[in-house]
């Protein structure tokens, strides 16, 4: 998962002195531990230090896939609270009416974004509804079907 916040407009976000607007980034790697993402990704790791990255060394994992660790972190509710509030207790979505971490940035006028390197596979969309319209501003997974579609993806595999 991967998430890129930019102002969407140069007042909304800028502090008092005038600098540049904040842009957030999360990035998730699930099947890569912290450990792992040190010793075989030395050079990603080190950038993400350089660009001063926040290291959430306390984060860990609440469930045993990318869906119940993702709902912990980005509106910060269980995964029953969330499919019994927005979802009637159906694990299948759609998720529209959730509020997640990219509509509090959307309100503050940031330009939002989410992708995963997946559609049928992906956080929302494996064995469930996914969402109804575009929970972002930019969303990947039209572009991600597109290209799954165009290439043959899940045809062609051995």
């Amino acid at each position: 998962m991967m998430e890129l916040l930019n102002s969407k407009s140069s007042t909304s976000s800028k502090n008092s002195d005038n600098q540049k607007p904040l842009s957030v980034m999360l990035m998730g790697l699930d099947s890569t531990s912290r450990n792992n993402l040190q010793r075989y990704l030395p050079k990603t790791f080190a950038y993400l230090k350089e660009s001063k990255a926040i290291d959430p060394l306390g984060y860990n994992k609440v469930g045993d896939n990318t869906f119940p660790n993702l709902l912990s972190l980005l509106p910060g509710l269980q995964e029953k609270t969330i499919l019994q509030k927005f979802t009637n207790g159906v694990r299948k979505g759609p998720f529209d009416k959730c509020t997640f971490l990219w509509n509090n940035f959307s309100t503050l006028g940031y330009v939002t974004a989410y992708g995963e390197d997946s559609v049928e596979d992906g956080t929302f969309n494996y064995m469930k509804t996914g969402y109804v319209s575009p929970p972002t501003d930019l969303y990947l997974p039209p572009f991600i079907q597109a290209s799954e579609d165009l290439i043959g993806y899940y045809t062609n595999k051995l």
